[in-house]
Order: C-alpha cells, then sequence, then structure tokens
C-alpha cells in the first residue's frame, strides 16, 4: 500500500458563525481563555470542599482503589483521598488554573462519571473539537480497531488542499502513535471505566472535550493517519482543534442558564398526563426520583447539529428518529423475514418532558405492540442514563413474574451518619437510615443493602408483553442505563445484545454538592464563582442471577455480541441489525399467554349483567382474577377460576365474578394471573376496566 505524507498543518482563520456560535482554531484564541481568579479564601473553601465530598460522601471511593490499584498507578488512577489531602496541603502554592487542572484530573482519573468537578464560567463554556468522530469496530480479529463514523460537512471548506476523510476509514494512528497505544496512553485522563467504556470514552476525548470538566488540549493541532476503506491505500489529515462558544470565545458567562439541572427544573412543571401518573409522583419518595445522568456524547451531538456540521437524524437500518421533542423514545416497526417486528428506542431516562408522562407513554406503546407484532427490539446505545426509578419501572412489563429492582448501599462515614440521624433524611429515607445506624461506630466500609425503589413500585404496571425481547445496548449506555439494562438481564426480561461487550458501567445514584446545602448547609458551603461538584452517593448492587455485583466498573455483560465491524459503519449497521433480528426470531416464545381484548379504543370493559370478558389465551391452566381502585394500590384477589385452555391460542369468554356488578357505571383495575395448575405465574396483565 502505498503511503502518503500529507501533514501540513492548516488554518483556517475566518470566524464561523452559525445561529451565533463562534467556532475558531484554538491556536488563534488559546489565550483569550482564561480562568476568573479565585482569592485565596476561595482556594481554601474549594479544596475544603471538595475534600468533603471525597472523603465523606463518594461511596465509591474503595472501588476505586480496589478495581485500579492504589496511586500511583501504571495507568494513571489516583487515590481520591490521599490526592485531594496533598492538593490540599499544597494550596496556598497553586495558582487558580493550577488549582482547577489539578482538581479535575483527580476527580477524571476516578472514571467515574458521576464524580464531577465542573469548571466555571466563562472558561467552562467552550467545547473542542475535531471534525470527525471516533468509533470502535472489530476488524481482522481486533476488537480495538478504530473507524470513522462521521465527518463534518465543512471539512473540505475548512481544510482545503486536505484529502477529506470518508466514513468507515481506519484510524491507524493519532499523533504518530499506533491508535490503540494512543487510546491507551489517554484513558485515565477521559472518565471511561472497564476496557471497552474507557476505550468508548477515549476515544470520544481525542475528538471532542467539553470544558466543563476538562482544560483546554494541549496541542493546537492533530494528525491522524487513516486506511482507505475503498482503497486501502494510508494517508494522513492534519486537523486545528476547533474551539467552540455559544455566543463569543473567552466571552461573560451566558446568562441563560442552559445546565441539565434546569432542563430537569423545567421539566418538572410539564403537565400531568393521568390521575395514576399523578398519584406516583406524589407517592414516591424524593429519594427513588433521583437521577443519575451523563450527557457527554448527546453534548457534543447536539451542538454539531446546531453548528450544521451533522445530520439531526442520521441515516441508519435502524428505524430513523421520530422522537417527539423533549421526550425519551420512540416506536416503529421493521419487517424482516414475513415478521413483525417492534423497535422501542429509549435515547434518555432524562427527558425534558415529564419523566412520569414518558413512563406511561412507553407503557402504552408496548402493550399495544403486543397485538401488532411478533418480538421487541429496545434500543438503548447511547443512552447516558435519567431517572432511576424510570428505568427500574419498566422490566416489569416483560416478565409473570414478580420483578426486582437494584438494592444501593451507602459510605458509612461520620457525615453520612449525622445526615441520616440529624436531618429530615433520616425521616424521608427511614429504611437507609435503620442501615445506617446498625453500622455506626463500626469499620465496616457501608451500609446494608436498601431497594431505592419500592417492590411495589417495581411492580404496579404488570406483564405488557409476552413476545420475545432484545436489548441492544454499548459502552455508551450508562448510569440509569446500566440499571435498566442489568434489570432486564437479572429478571429473565430480555436477551442482552452488546454493540460492545460490557455497557458503560455507572452503578450509583447521584447527590450534588448544592442540594446539600439546600437541605441543610453547614458543613457544606457554598462554591466560589459559579463552580459545582457532584458524587456518586448510593452504590448500585445487582441482585438475580449476578446477586451482590455491583455495576460500577464493571457494567453488565452482554448475552450475546453484536460488535460492529467496518463494513458496518460504511453500511449503516446493516449487518449488525440481521444478527440481532435472526437471534431475536430464534429466541423462545412464550408457552403460555393471554390478553384480554378491548371492546373499543377506550380500553376493556363489561356489561354489569352478564360479566364476561374475552381473553385471547393459551397454555393456560387457572386464571387468578383480582382488583385495585388504582395502580398503586394492592390488588384485592376475589377468585381463582380454572379455564383449562390449551394447545393452540383461542379466545375464552371469562366469567367475571358477581361482585363486581356492584361497580356499574365506574371504573377498577382489573389484575388478571394466568397460572399453569400448580398456580405458578404464567403471565399477567393489569387494565383499567369499565363495568357498563
Amino acid at each position: 500500500m502505498k503511503f502518503k505524507a500529507l501533514s501540513v498543518a492548516l488554518a483556517f482563520a475566518v470566524p464561523t458563525m452559525v445561529n451565533a456560535f463562534e467556532l475558531l482554531p484554538l491556536k488563534e484564541v488559546r489565550e483569550q481563555v482564561r480562568f476568573v481568579e479565585l482569592t485565596d479564601i476561595e482556594k481554601v473553601t474549594l479544596v475544603e470542599q471538595a475534600k468533603l465530598v471525597l472523603e465523606q460522601i463518594y461511596v465509591n471511593q474503595h472501588q476505586k482503589n480496589e478495581y485500579y490499584g492504589v496511586s500511583p498507578t501504571a495507568d494513571g488512577h489516583l487515590d481520591p483521598i490521599k490526592t485531594i489531602n496533598d492538593i490540599a496541603a499544597n494550596v496556598a502554592h497553586l495558582s487558580t488554573a493550577q488549582l482547577h487542572t489539578q482538581l479535575s484530573q483527580l476527580f477524571i482519573s476516578q472514571r467515574d462519571l458521576h464524580l464531577n468537578y465542573t469548571l466555571p464560567a466563562p472558561f467552562g463554556e467552550h467545547q473542542s473539537y475535531l471534525p470527525f468522530n471516533f468509533d470502535r469496530v472489530t476488524h481482522n480479529g481486533d476488537e480495538f480497531a478504530v473507524a470513522l463514523s462521521s465527518v463534518w460537512g465543512s471539512f473540505a471548506a475548512r481544510f482545503p488542499g486536505q484529502p477529506v476523510p470518508q466514513v468507515g476509514d481506519l484510524v491507524v494512528a493519532y499523533q504518530g502513535e499506533p491508535i490503540a497505544q494512543a487510546v491507551k496512553s489517554r484513558q485515565a485522563k477521559s472518565a471511561g471505566a472497564n476496557p471497552y467504556a474507557g476505550f468508548a470514552r477515549t476515544l470520544n476525548d481525542m475528538r471532542f472535550q467539553s470544558h466543563r470538566s476538562t482544560t483546554l488540549p494541549q496541542d493546537d493541532t492533530v494528525t491522524v493517519t487513516l486506511e482507505s476503506a475503498s482503497t486501502g491505500e494510508l494517508y494522513d489529515v492534519t486537523v486545528d482543534w476547533l474551539l467552540y462558544h455559544p455566543v463569543k470565545i473567552g466571552g461573560a458567562a451566558i446568562a441563560e442558564n442552559t445546565s441539565d439541572q434546569a432542563k430537569n427544573d423545567s421539566a418538572d412543571n410539564s403537565p400531568i398526563i393521568n390521575s395514576d401518573a399523578q398519584a406516583l409522583l406524589e407517592i414516591l419518595p424524593q429519594s427513588a426520583q433521583t437521577q443519575s445522568y451523563y450527557d457527554g456524547f448527546e453534548l457534543a451531538r447536539d451542538t454539531e447539529i446546531q453548528m450544521g456540521e451533522i445530520a439531526p437524524s442520521p441515516v441508519s437500518a435502524w428505524p430513523a428518529n421520530n422522537r417527539a421533542p423533549g421526550g425519551a423514545y420512540y416506536f416503529d416497526t421493521v419487517n424482516y423475514k414475513g415478521q413483525t417486528i417492534g423497535y422501542l428506542n429509549i435515547s434518555t431516562f432524562a427527558p425534558q418532558l415529564n419523566w412520569v408522562n414518558e413512563l406511561f407513554g412507553i407503557r402504552d406503546v408496548v402493550a399495544a405492540a403486543q397485538n401488532t407484532t411478533d418480538a421487541l427490539v429496545i434500543d438503548v446505545r447511547n443512552n447516558g442514563g435519567g431517572y432511576v426509578l424510570l428505568s427500574e419501572m419498566l422490566p416489569q412489563l416483560f416478565i409473570p413474574q414478580e420483578t426486582k429492582a437494584h438494592d444501593y448501599r451507602l459510605l458509612n462515614s461520620p457525615l453520612n451518619q449525622y445526615i441520616y440521624t440529624q436531618t429530615a433524611y433520616g425521616q424521608s429515607e427511614p429504611e437507609f437510615a435503620a442501615a445506617l445506624a446498625e453500622v455506626a461506630g463500626t469499620d465496616t466500609k457501608y451500609s446494608r443493602n436498601v431497594p431505592l425503589t419500592p417492590s411495589f413500585y417495581a411492580n404496579s404496571f404488570k406483564q405488557v408483553y409476552s413476545k420475545p425481547v432484545a436489548v441492544l445496548s454499548n459502552a455508551r449506555s450508562y448510569s440509569a442505563t446500566d440499571l435498566f439494562v442489568c434489570g432486564m438481564q437479572d429478571n429473565d426480561a430480555a436477551v442482552i445484545y452488546g454493540e460492545d461487550p460490557q455497557t458503560g458501567a455507572g452503578g450509583a445514584s447521584v447527590r450534588t454538592h448544592s442540594s446539600f446545602i439546600a437541605d441543610f448547609g453547614a458543613p457544606f458551603a457554598a462554591l466560589p464563582q459559579d463552580i459545582s461538584i457532584r458524587s456518586s452517593y448510593m452504590q448500585t448492587v445487582r441482585f438475580g442471577h449476578h446477586a451482590g455485583q455491583l455495576i460500577e466498573d464493571y457494567g453488565c455483560i452482554a448475552d450475546v455480541r453484536v460488535d460492529r465491524t467496518q463494513a458496518d459503519i460504511v453500511t449503516l449497521n446493516q449487518t449488525q441489525q440481521e444478527k440481532v433480528l435472526d437471534g431475536l426470531l430464534s429466541q423462545a416464545k412464550a408457552r403460555a399467554s393471554g390478553t384480554p381484548l378491548a371492546a373499543d379504543a377506550s380500553g376493556l370493559a363489561v356489561s354489569a349483567e352478564q360479566l364476561i370478558l374475552p381473553v385471547r389465551m393459551k397454555n393456560t391452566g387457572l386464571v387468578r382474577i383480582s382488583v385495585a381502585s388504582s395502580l398503586f394500590v394492592e390488588p384485592i384477589t376475589l377468585t381463582t377460576q380454572y379455564v383449562g385452555v390449551y394447545g393452540n391460542e383461542r379466545v375464552y369468554n371469562l366469567q367475571l365474578p358477581a361482585e363486581l356488578a356492584g361497580l356499574k357505571g365506574a371504573a377498577t383495575y382489573l389484575f388478571l394471573e394466568g397460572l399453569d395448575e400448580g398456580k405458578q405465574p404464567l403471565w399477567n396483565t393489569k387494565q383499567l376496566l369499565r363495568i357498563n
């Protein structure tokens, strides 16, 4: 193969303004991007508060040293407690830039995307880009090969004279280092956990950096050696790091609050769609509504779309995005080998629309798919997480047995003991208070395990889909998405197909430093400027097949690997899709099923005189009939009937108990459980029933 040495560094000096955004070569504006100086008192306050969080709140402090080794390690992990004490001892001698750099690197080196030190504005409002994107692929036996997955539309105009890279071209080297070595040498500064999540996060940081969490790239330009997918020829491109600011590079802080928390605060004002959704919000403890969210990939993608550099909905073999603005999901179907496959894409568990509305919306589309599809794919690739409860209430939709949710545990620290004995936290979360009290005064590292999502809510909807289900995940599936994927796996609700062998490994709920100040003040104190700190607070512990295992650092290991190849990048994941769909259609189908037939578009209805409900059913011996006044009230069992429906599926006219006639003109929730003759659960459904 012929090697082209095209390493001429090009400048693009003309400002590029799109919708008032400014984008310039970093080398031209580096000196304009400075930190606002901290006073000596502010430096001390900042370090003391970071020390308080890392020593007393950060639940993964022991796990990180156990997983990565005690610093200094060859791969760059820093012991969080030792390092913050070293910084505290030396703070009087550190400049503002040095202090920010050391704190930023300490937090990032834990490889925990729930542990964040956010740099202040205006510095933190900048982002740095290279004009293309990388992704891991398997190629010729190498599972850590890298290919270009997108190239900016303005590449040729921005870098005249350079060869224009093509999607699918292999990345051979980065800044003169073989690509595998280049990734490894940068991994400790990229936050991703486990080999696959670390690789994915590092690749992203090698072409995009948000300066909310990182300082500016050291280099002004980057040379990448590529191998053409079409010709096999090697060639170099040298491009500038491009610095972006929403208004003006180096300018004053943006007045509008565009933080994730601000988006979610506004989302909380969305109208509630029904009384059941309102009831859920009112009765849930606040801890069950906590968020675990990281948006690094979404931030880059959204900004590139706004700049007009990439398409809002890239063409793919999977159905195109038709998600409602601010929503969490969209649904479509794929026709494959004579079968209709449902495709549910959940792109976030932190929707800007009210998360409870989205929960009910997902339930409704899955319930409708029971009658219109032969199987279902749930795609959570690149989903950075969100509300814990939203992710932990979904597995129940797919299994007849009682669903379990993950357990959580707290760091046994003096501050946590104070929080749960001397503040309102102990009253609002009594189970966690009791768990901490059991280990008070001991050297036990953690409290005992306690569920965050109460079992009743994890089982309040019941099953609505009984056909084969596949979950498609990758190393960018993080946080609440880890919880969803692991929950589906441990509840035997789906087969997990992995674009990467492991998910992103974010196993904790989170708390912000500012929330502790708002809740009870001292010993927490306000941070200077607009710096913020966030920490993993409750560590997630798995159940079932992986009982006792952590999600943090390990993630969920896929049941079936469907790694993308170089060909998948070029053919829009066609081969990957075929592997998933072939596997899905070969999954065992439910031996038994039961689906009540709706009277009309408004749902189930029976007459008070006859109380006959038609149910499409197969291989069911008994049906247990219960009722409840709402979704979130424990059902009352009225009777268990023998039905004896065996063999092929058929419609069975189920006789409902006579006492339901007393509800004429009203509605109730009807809970049906299909059982075998040994009274083991086979299927269940819980739906609103009108008595006419």
